[in-house]
């Protein structure tokens, strides 16, 4: 079980902090079925999530390379300008 750690740390506040008593708290959650559990999404949409990070990366890499065009043009026509003077 993946408890969520927020929920637990509200839960679990205590002065007294050690891992016994810790261990020991939790096992109570849990057996009294109060641990807060974390959602999993299902596998179709973890792979969906894949792919649109996937796609987020791939604009952010096409902006960069754009970016990077765009400076590489700029640069030959200023030592275009520059030799020209010369």
């Amino acid at each position: 079980m993946v408890a969520h750690p927020n929920l637990v740390k509200l839960i679990t506040t205590a002065r007294v902090k050690t891992d016994a008593r810790d261990t020991l708290h939790l096992a109570r959650l849990l057996a009294a079925g109060l641990m807060p559990a974390v959602w999993i999404p299902p596998q179709d949409e973890r792979e969906l999530r894949g792919l649109i990070a996937h796609r987020t990366r791939l604009i952010r890499q096409r902006t960069q390379v754009s970016g990077v065009e765009r400076l590489c043009k700029n640069l030959s026509q200023a030592c275009g300008r520059f030799l020209q003077r010369s």
